[in-house]
This record gives C-alpha cells, sequence and structure tokens, in this order.
C-alpha cells in the first residue's frame, strides 16, 4: 500500500462540546481560548522557522527597499562566539540593515536623505559649507587633488543612462560615442573638470565640507542641466562595503564577509578558507577558467574588473550592442576611447591591509586599466608596479590566454577544459624579479 493511500480509520470516538446558545459568556470563554491556543501554535511555528543553526548563513536585511540590498551579500558563519545562533542573527541582521541603509544614502549621488548630508547634498549645494555624514566624510578624506574622478559626476550620469537603456536605439541616444552632441558636451564637462580651480573640495572640522564651483563651470552646468557635480559611478560599492565591514566588525561580527555583485569584497576577519574564481570570455561568454584560494584573514579586500559582464545582474553595469561592442563602467578617456573596449581584460587585486576603496583609489586613473592592457608594459613591469609600494595589492590578470600574478606563493587552479583554452599560470618572483610559468 502506497504511502498516500493509507486509508483513514472513520470508527475513532471524537468528544463533541456542546454550548448553550444562552450560554454566552462561556461561549466567549472558549472563543478566546482557542484564538489564544492558535496565536502561540503560530508563535512556535514561527519560532522553529527562524531558529538558526550553526554554520554559513547569507543575512537577510529588513526594513530597507529591495533596491538598496539587491547589490550586496552577507556571507557569516554562526555559532562562533559562544552565543546562540539564533540570537546572534538577530543582532547581526539588525546591525547589517541599518549599516547598509546609512552606507547607501552617504554616496547617493542623485537623491538628498533625512540621515544627513551625502553627495547629492554637495552637488545641490555648491559654494556652500554643509556638514556631511561621517562616512562621507572620511571618503572625502581619501581623494586628493590627483584623484579626478569623483568630480565626474556629470558624465556618470550619462553612462548610468546608457546602462539602462533598454535598445540599441536608445542606448545610442545616450552614448557620447555615437550621439556627436553628448559627446562634444562630456569632453567640455571634462575640460572643467580636470582644471582643479574649477571645482574643489574643502575640508572643514566637524565634518563640514564646501565643494567649491567656478562661476564659468557653474553656468555651464545651468546650461545644460548638471544637477550631479560630484560622483563614484564604478567605485561605489568599494565604499559602500567598506562602511558596512568596519561598522560591523566595530560591533564585534569578525566571521564572515560582505561582497557585492560588481565584484568588490571584504572579510569580517574570518579564519576559514575562501576562493574566489577567475574569469575569461569563452566563445563571447563568461567562463569561469580558475580558482584562487586564500585563508580569509590573509585576503582583507579583493577588487575584480572586467571588460565583460560575469553574470546576468553583471549586466546593469555594460551595455552590449547587437554589434559586438562593449560599453563598459570605466571611464577610460573622455576625450579619446571613452568607455568602449576593444579587448578583453579580467583583473583581480586584493590585499591584507587595505580597503576596497583604497584598492579602488589605486586604479581609479583614468588610464589606470590601458596602463595595464593598451600600453607597452611588460607583464613583468606590471606585476613589479602592482607591488612596489609595500605590497598596496597583489594583481592577478589574464592576458592572452595567461594568469599572472604578483604573489608568487598565490594558489591558483586552472579549470579543466580542452588543451585550447586550458590557462597557463605565472607567477612573479619579487626577490629575483623574474616570472615562473607552470608546467
Amino acid at each position: 500500500m502506497g504511502l498516500f493511500n493509507k486509508k483513514r480509520n472513520t470508527s475513532a470516538d471524537f468528544i463533541t462540546l456542546e454550548v448553550s446558545h444562552d450560554n454566552k459568556k462561556l461561549r466567549l470563554v472558549f472563543l478566546i481560548a482557542f484564538i489564544v491556543l492558535a496565536a502561540v501554535a503560530f508563535a512556535v511555528g514561527v519560532a522553529q522557522i527562524s531558529a538558526k543553526k550553526p554554520g554559513w548563513i547569507t543575512v537577510e536585511t529588513s526594513g530597507i527597499p529591495e533596491s538598496v540590498y539587491e547589490e550586496y551579500t552577507l556571507y557569516y558563519k554562526l555559532g562562533e562566539n559562544g552565543v546562540s545562533a539564533t540570537k546572534e542573527y538577530k543582532s547581526l541582521a539588525k546591525a547589517y540593515s541599518s549599516a547598509l541603509a546609512t552606507a547607501y544614502a552617504a554616496f547617493d549621488p542623485t537623491e538628498e536623505h533625512d540621515s544627513g548630508g551625502n553627495l547629492a547634498s554637495l552637488s545641490k549645494h555648491p559654494n556652500e559649507e554643509i556638514e556631511v555624514m561621517p562616512e562621507v566624510y572620511a571618503a572625502l578624506k581619501l581623494f586628493d587633488d590627483s584623484d579626478g574622478e569623483i568630480y565626474y559626476g556629470p558624465v556618470f550620469a550619462v553612462y548610468d543612462q546608457l546602462m539602462m537603456s533598454p535598445d540599441d536605439i536608445t542606448a545610442s541616444h545616450y552614448d557620447p560615442e555615437r550621439n556627436e552632441g553628448l559627446g562634444a558636451f562630456c569632453r567640455q564637462a571634462a575640460v572643467y573638470i580636470n582644471f582643479k580651480e574649477n571645482c574643489k573640495i574643502i575640508l572643514a572640522e566637524g565634518n563640514r565640507v564646501t565643494l567649491k564651483i567656478s562661476d564659468e563651470y557653474l553656468a555651464f552646468a545651468v546650461e545644460n542641466g548638471i544637477t550631479e557635480f560630484l560622483g563614484l559611478g564604478w567605485m561605489r560599492n568599494a565604499f559602500i562595503v567598506d562602511c558596512v565591514a568596519d561598522v560591523l566588525m566595530a560591533d564585534g561580527f569578525s566571521n564572515g564577509f560582505i561582497s557585492s555583485y560588481d565584484g568588490f569584497s571584504r572579510s569580517l576577519g574570518v579564519d576559514d578558507e575562501l576562493n574566489s574564481v577567475i574569469f575569461s570570455q569563452l566563445d563571447g561568454k563568461a567562463a569561469a577558467v580558475a580558482r584562487m584560494t586564500y585563508n580569509g584573514k590573509t585576503m582583507r579586500a579583493t577588487a575584480m574588473f572586467t571588460s565583460f559582464p560575469i553574470s546576468f545582474d553583471d549586466r546593469r553595469r555594460f551595455y552590449l550592442y547587437e554589434d559586438g561592442t562593449v560599453v563598459t563602467p570605466y571611464i577610460f578617456s573622455v576625450s579619446e576611447s571613452g568607455n568602449t573596449v576593444h579587448d578583453d581584460f579580467s583583473i583581480m587585486c586584493y590585499g591584507d591591509a587595505v580597503k576596497c576603496s583604497e584598492i579602488a583609489l589605486k586604479f581609479s586613473s583614468i588610464s589606470g586599466v590601458e596602463d595595464y592592457y593598451y600600453s607597452q608594459n611588460t607583464e613583468r613591469n606590471i606585476l613589479w608596479d602592482a607591488t612596489r609600494n609595500n605590497d598596496i595589492y597583489n594583481i592577478v590578470f589574464l592576458k592572452e590566454g595567461q594568469i599572472f600574478c604578483s604573489e608568487f606563493n598565490t594558489e591558483i587552479t586552472p579549470y579543466s577544459y580542452d588543451s585550447e583554452n586550458q590557462v597557463r599560470i605565472a607567477c612573479y618572483n619579487r626577490e629575483t624579479n623574474e616570472i615562473v610559468y607552470s608546467d
């Protein structure tokens, strides 16, 4: 007899309680009793469902919009601090939700928030001293006169519209390389931006900041409808991930890591062995070609940069024309090549004494990616340059079917493909300034 064909016992005795219609008080007592019983049963069921077990878990947020949390993932190992996993999870989820909402608001280039002055506040109130959120003030302190990309808000705003385009006709309208008028606007904006007297951030005590905009640039902005003088563009999630990680670590949460969908990750101090995947393009599609293994405490921050989307969600950062042209989120040269990439690149930067934002800033020069791929630099010079400043970060990059890494002891395992697509590992020995190739 099948499990779902078992016959019910119809001969069982049932106790029936009958209450007189005239005894309304007793009927009310029974009604209340049944309601309480149902509530208790529901509470027990919810408690059982929400109970957490020790081990790795993806932490959910609460009380914040999907548009905020959907770009980030917090992985955490519960039960390592001597506290019940359920209690630890509740505290962690609350702290995570609050930290993420705060960081997201701080670096919003478009809208002001009740939580305090943010990037949008500075753009909407040029030449005024305003008090900004501590997260904004700390981030601005990282920039100096050589880090001009934060002033490219007007250009980032254009590319944001391009990336959201539903079709090639719309995309061409927002593409500075295909819309001559828009291209002229971006180039002229870059002229103002690159002359430091036109836009400058002035920091004062008490988290007070002034965005100085020259009269000439301000007139240009009014004429062209510019409302975003500041923006972090592709670097934004690096700063958000850092802010969230810093808050969680300060609150005593140290057994996990947070990642953004666009390739920035921060370890909270976890001991466990972690893995990163190195991607390439095979037959026009993203493919995992190797795995890099490391200990969580030796890899504090990682940042991945590719010239192609590696997932469906990642397509939001790129625009792919039907003719195969790819527009990336990275600004290479506003005056020349824009964001169009003609060669594939896949780069991962990481370090044990840095944050994601520091890696992004190191990598954010307008010609940063071109220095690695489109210049005459040899692989040896690239690897040496990446590590020469007291090992600010290490670098792993894929070029012409070979994976080059700046750390000699990095453990990289290629995935099995046919011989034509099999990658070759090349590690850099800084002491001898030599590149050692795998067999």
